[in-house]
């Protein structure tokens, strides 16, 4: 997943992110030979519970697999999906599965959820 930065959501809010996967050469990986991609919210990378999950179909949606959107898909999370998590640091992460079986972990990345601020 390419973030190159600190994602902030506001708890409540809807959440849509852009997950590029590119192979160990830097190229983009094609993702119409995905079976399954998964990706997950969670306090601690590989600790139970994940808070938010998404996965191809649902919550995962493939771009066009050519030109600038090669190797893309969009994650949707609505906001009742987020209304619920403590404001605070988390981890996000990603695992691409493929027909051949292995599975390509795409590198975590922070996200921070913060309170809301209600309207005055």
């Amino acid at each position: 997943m390419s973030c190159t930065t600190l994602t902030t959501v506001f708890c409540g809010d809807a959440l849509r992110l852009t997950l590029s996967v590119v192979d160990d050469s830097e190229n983009p990986l094609d993702l119409n030979a995905a079976t399954a991609i998964r990706f997950s919210v969670a306090k601690e990378i590989g600790i139970a519970p994940t808070l938010i999950n998404r996965t191809l179909g649902a919550g995962v949606t493939l771009l066009a697999q050519s030109g600038d959107t090669l190797g893309q898909a969009v994650i949707d999370v609505p906001g009742a999906s987020t209304a619920t998590i403590v404001p605070g640091l988390y981890w996000c992460d990603a695992e691409i599965t493929t027909a051949d079986g292995p599975i390509e972990v795409v590198a975590p990345t922070r996200i921070r959820f913060a309170p809301k601020v209600p309207a005055p």
